[in-house]
């Protein structure tokens, strides 16, 4: 198995447990948003952006696979960062309330559920942190295997591909033609 091959595999199971986990916040946030009580902006806010973040981060990596250019990877590889920070900042908005009340349901209040069960946001995050950096790890390495490998990177001088080619050239560092070359 190539290190391509690899490096997607590892990148596509992370990939599915955190849109396991996405979808979950999903459903939190549009029982919120359906619910008889208004949820907190705060929270839904950065619920919702961490679900957009998510997606950009999978569009890029679709991009990624079905083109050639390994720049898409800078660019999943940022959303991803931001989807760290995002869930950084919705765990902590969870916990920035000060009120308790124990006997609230999920029917009724989601959120503010989740409020009163903040392990669920602290195993959700210790979930999904290291579960991004995995990803980061897999995308930076599936970026430098296309670099080394398919030569794709548009600059023919540091391919390995491209290096393979010249060298088989029959011409290659031939000094009899320069010292033919007489100037001036």
């Amino acid at each position: 198995m190539s290190a391509g091959k690899i490096f997607k595999s590892i990148y596509s199971g992370c990939l599915f447990i955190n849109f396991v986990i996405i979808l979950l916040i999903g459903f939190v946030v549009v029982r919120a948003i359906i619910a008889t009580t208004v949820p907190p902006f705060f929270i839904t806010f950065t619920l919702c952006a961490v679900m957009s973040l998510f997606v950009a981060a999978t569009t890029s990596y679709v991009l990624l696979s079905c083109s050639d250019r390994p720049s898409m990877a800078v660019v999943a590889i940022i959303f991803t960062i931001a989807e760290i920070l995002v869930t950084i900042i919705a765990v902590i908005s969870i916990f920035a309330t000060r009120r308790f009340e124990a006997y609230i349901l999920f029917s009724r209040a989601p959120i503010e559920w989740l409020q009163n069960r903040r392990w669920i946001a602290v195993v959700a995050a210790a979930i999904l942190i290291p579960l991004h950096a995995v990803q980061i790890f897999a995308l930076a390495n599936l970026a430098n295997a296309k670099i080394t490998v398919d030569g794709s990177d548009g600059d023919d001088e540091r391919s390995a591909y491209a290096h393979a080619r010249r060298k088989a050239t029959p011409y290659h560092n031939n000094k009899e033609m320069l010292s033919n070359l007489k100037r001036f």
